[in-house]
């Protein structure tokens, strides 16, 4: 949980400089199944249990088929500052009947349509946490590049190729992202407390 921890408190730091404007992250992955849906609830869990900040975990795809003026699920269990914005349409909203990608065309096309969904999450809480595809899959998480705080690169130890990491991280700064860092997720063996003190 160290790296959690060390991106726990940059945020931290974010957030006492605008204390009336949610910080938004935006978490991806050079490829799919780096594990980023698991990165970003753990890192909000321990955001919520060590802090009294209200805390968003929300899913980009989600985000992009009906913007933020939409409800948000309940609660999650007993963390009250937790909410999640996750899964997939109900089939009897009334967007239903509207096809997903033509959302997210519209989404993606439309730059103050981006920005305002983001606005008007930022303006209800303190933490808004978006678990966005891979940039392999998506260009989503770097259209965002210029709206958001930061934005972290999950790497899946093993799997994922230092070109592949490079790749993603060049295309990040192209399009001028204020970079967090790298996560490195599924690690299989511990890293010993002299190296963690080194880092």
């Amino acid at each position: 949980m160290q790296h959690y921890f060390s991106l726990h408190q940059q945020l931290l730091q974010s957030v006492s400089v605008r204390p009336n404007y949610g910080v938004v992250v935006a978490f991806t992955s050079p490829t799919p199944r780096a594990g980023v849906t698991y990165v970003v609830k753990s890192l909000a869990t321990e955001l919520a249990r060590h802090s009294e900040k209200r805390i968003l975990v929300a899913n980009l795809s989600r985000l992009q088929q009906f913007g933020a003026a939409q409800s948000l699920q309940q609660q999650r269990g007993d963390l009250r500052n937790l909410w999640t914005l996750e899964g997939e349409l109900e089939e009897n909203t009334s967007q239903a009947m509207v096809p997903r990608e033509s959302h997210i065309a519209i989404w993606q096309r439309n730059a103050e349509l981006r920005q305002a969904s983001l606005e008007a999450l930022q303006m209800s809480f303190d933490y808004v946490l978006l678990d966005c595809p891979s940039l392999k899959m998506s260009t989503a998480a770097a259209l965002l590049a210029p709206l958001v705080d930061g934005i972290a690169l999950v790497v899946e130890a093993g799997r994922t190729r230092r070109d592949e990491i490079q790749s993603a991280q060049r295309t990040l700064e192209l399009m001028k992202a204020p970079f967090f860092g790298f996560i490195l997720n599924k690690r299989k063996y511990p890293v010993p407390e002299w190296l963690y003190r080194r880092l």
